[in-house]
């Protein structure tokens, strides 16, 4: 199975990347490819949203995304 997951160098997703690849390929996308490879063993292939205009959508198995906004990053309201 080979899963591709955007959004790897997350807190969750870093997390998921190690727990998924010993018995999965991992493909890991992120903005910035350098930093995933230094994240991760060799085993997982990264590439950046660059690299994605290349990929053939049909050799993933499933797609995880957890790309967006952190929500823990600023204060939700004046109260929180």
């Amino acid at each position: 199975m080979n899963i591709l997951i955007a959004g790897a160098s997350g807190a969750i997703g870093r997390h998921l990347v190690h727990a998924l690849s010993p018995r999965y390929q991992i493909t890991a996308l992120g903005r910035h490819k350098d930093k995933l490879e230094k994240l991760f063993p060799s085993s997982v292939r990264c590439i950046s949203w660059a690299d994605l205009f290349n990929e053939d959508a049909h050799q993933y198995s499933a797609v995880i995304n957890l790309c967006g906004k952190n929500i823990a990053e600023q204060r939700w309201n004046e109260q929180i």
